[in-house]
């Protein structure tokens, strides 16, 4: 069992041995669009032109920005991706330097850069991608042959840990912060990633046709 990005779903259709069994979440919630703290950016329209960060050339945050130029009609040059990595150091680093002037990242490093004065998020990747199946809960073969039971429990426990952190927020924001070190120190960014994930989870498994044809 894993949950992993609904883009994965290729790989099962290139021959791996597992499946999607449930879907937790739409259009992309984990990333964002994050400009320098003194950009007089205001939209997606302010991006053309300019320099993006994202994570590889081949990357769903590279993907998410050619998407983004299609819709708008601005062609395959509208904007310059700049491949920095992984590392939320790096992203840190180029908006604070204004070798960039936007990157591709989590919220979880909008709010931090937010209360630093360093960055802010101009808007959400759901402006981009609006019907999409951004994560799902995967199963291999082998365990919905053998321990179909287990993949009903994990699912359940699943939504049920979704519920409860709705339901408790100041508990489901320790969670967080158990989650990782990325989520550092800040206690009012710790707030404020908390109630954007939880908020935007699915509350239940299902597997919308539409949000699939958006793969």
């Amino acid at each position: 069992m894993a949950t992993s990005s609904g883009t994965d779903m290729i790989f099962t259709a290139k021959g791996v041995p597992d499946i999607a069994v449930a879907a937790t979440a739409g259009p992309p919630l984990f990333l964002t669009v994050i400009v320098p703290y003194d950009s007089q950016a205001k939209g997606p329209d302010d991006l053309k032109g300019k320099k993006v960060a994202v994570t590889t050339d081949g990357s769903f945050t590279a993907w998410l920005m050619r998407r983004l130029a299609e819709e708008k009609g601005w062609g395959n040059n509208a904007m310059t991706l700049v491949a920095v990595g992984a590392s939320p150091q790096a992203y840190t680093a180029v908006l604070k330097t204004h070798e960039v002037d936007a990157a591709v990242q989590s919220p979880a490093l909008a709010f931090q850069l937010e209360e630093a004065m360093v960055g802010r998020m101009l808007f959400p990747a759901s402006e981009i991608v609006h019907t999409f199946l951004g994560n799902a809960i995967f199963a291999t073969d082998r365990a919905l042959q053998e321990r179909p039971d287990h993949v009903r429990h994990f699912i359940r426990g699943w939504f049920e840990t979704i519920a409860y952190m709705r339901n408790a927020k100041r508990r489901h924001i320790r969670c967080f912060g158990r989650m990782g070190a990325c989520l550092g120190n800040w206690h009012g960014s710790r707030y404020r990633q908390a109630s954007h994930y939880v908020g935007r989870l699915f509350d239940n498994a299902h597997l919308d046709e539409r949000s699939l044809q958006g793969l």
